[in-house]
């Protein structure tokens, strides 16, 4: 019964507020509301109550005829104007009804909300940058149109929503609810992570002190701040040493390959200090995105920690050196570098001259050949600071090998 009286009540007000607006609305006002939605079809969605439509010909009079006919060729009745919002109380005065929905009136007038907005007076098409669109679903900024569902206009930028946050679309994008940054042409990190930067278009990840390049090193992994490369080919494990723009395995290779001895032939040896090679293997050795280091990237190793003079004493580890003249011969491992005495193994002419110099002499081979019979190598003693690179290596005699990133 209650239902009944409300919509009783309803169609009354719609009765009355029909009566009111076409009595006192001027040819004028009719005209505005037909330009205004031109080109618009609403006969399928905007009605107006022919009955009510009659009951107001019949008490306004031929004036009132004539205005409804005017608004008839643009709202042809109003009999859904209620539909679907039975249960919505709202002033048919100021409002109106269309998709289940109650929406504003135009100065008075009616609109479709799907392809109109109201702009001042007048419902113009909703339109950006020349588009059209629906503004029940987007919006306009500037000259971007955006969705309302995950997004806003903010400062005159249009920002997505990730979360509980907003983001620039133009140079951000949100992955598994974290907002990244682009960085460089197709790298992606969280700037919020302190683990995490973009250096020289570059995205680098934290490891202890260090920072190295995610993409170009795959192969590497962070274990308590300290980085380390598995070689794919036998799956040892070893140190990593990011000094400059350098990148170096931070321990003798220890990859068997043909030809390659351990330091007296003991295994353990291999373990501690590496297998040793000669220069023809040497050049080869290194594991994929690796390679044997030539005079000029030794150079730029030995420069970068200082020179010469005290390269040796900064890469030298902090054991295994012998001692000379009661002064010990270990480093100090400013850089993680970790440069270990291995000794070396010399065949000449046919004679073995056997394993000599572990504990004493570090030496690694260079990239860089002298002449047909001899390459350059980079070398340290227990008893030095200073840090070679010489020149008289025979390629037949096998020392230790350090790798650097290609």
């Amino acid at each position: 019964m209650r239902k009944q009286f409300s919509k009783l009540a309803l169609t009354a007000s719609i009765v009355l507020a029909m009566a009111f607006t076409f009595g006192c609305s001027s040819n004028s006002d009719v005209s505005q509301l037909v330009n205004s939605n031109r080109g618009e079809d609403y006969s399928s969605s905007v009605h107006s109550d022919n009955s009510s439509s009659s009951n107001n010909n019949e008490n306004n009079g031929s004036s009132s005829s004539s205005a409804n006919s005017g608004y008839n060729s643009s709202v042809q009745s109003s009999s859904s104007v209620s539909e679907g919002c039975e249960d919505i109380i709202f002033n048919p005065l100021t409002s109106f009804c269309y998709e289940n929905n109650v929406y504003s009136k135009c100065n008075g007038m009616v609109f479709n909300p799907t392809t109109h907005i109201c702009q001042g007076t007048v419902a113009n098409p909703a339109k950006c940058n020349g588009i059209q669109y629906n503004p029940l679903e987007n919006s306009c900024c500037v000259s971007a149109i955006f969705s309302l569902a995950n997004q806003r206009c903010q400062n005159s930028v249009v920002e997505t929503k990730c979360g509980t946050s907003w983001y620039n679309a133009t140079n951000m994008r949100c992955e598994n609810g974290v907002i990244e940054t682009k960085c460089g042409t197709n790298g992606w990190y969280d700037a919020s992570n302190t683990n995490l930067r973009c250096e020289s278009d570059v995205v680098e990840t934290k490891c202890g002190t260090n920072w190295y390049n995610v993409e170009t090193l795959e192969t590497l992994s962070c274990s308590n701040g300290t980085l380390f490369m598995t070689d794919s080919r036998d799956n040892q494990t070893y140190k990593v040493a990011i000094i400059g723009t350098q990148t170096w395995v931070a321990q003798n290779l220890n990859y068997n390959a043909d030809g390659s001895k351990c330091y007296n032939n003991s295994e353990n040896n291999c373990t501690t200090y590496g297998r040793l090679y000669d220069w023809a293997t040497a050049m080869t050795v290194c594991p994929s995105g690796w390679h044997l280091p030539n005079n000029a990237e030794w150079r730029e190793l030995r420069s970068f920690v200082g020179g010469y003079d005290n390269a040796g004493t900064k890469l030298k580890a902090t054991n295994l050196w012998n001692s000379f003249e009661g002064k010990s011969g270990n480093g100090t491992n400013n850089y993680g570098f970790s440069a270990l005495p291995g000794g070396a193994f010399w065949p000449v002419n046919g004679v073995n001259y056997g394993f000599r110099g572990v504990g004493i002499n570090g030496e690694w081979w260079s990239a860089s050949d002298y002449n047909a019979e001899v390459a350059r190598y980079a070398s340290m003693s227990y008893r030095e600071e200073s840090m070679s690179i010489e020149d008289g290596q025979s390629k037949s005699d096998l020392i230790s090998v350090r790798c650097v990133q290609d």
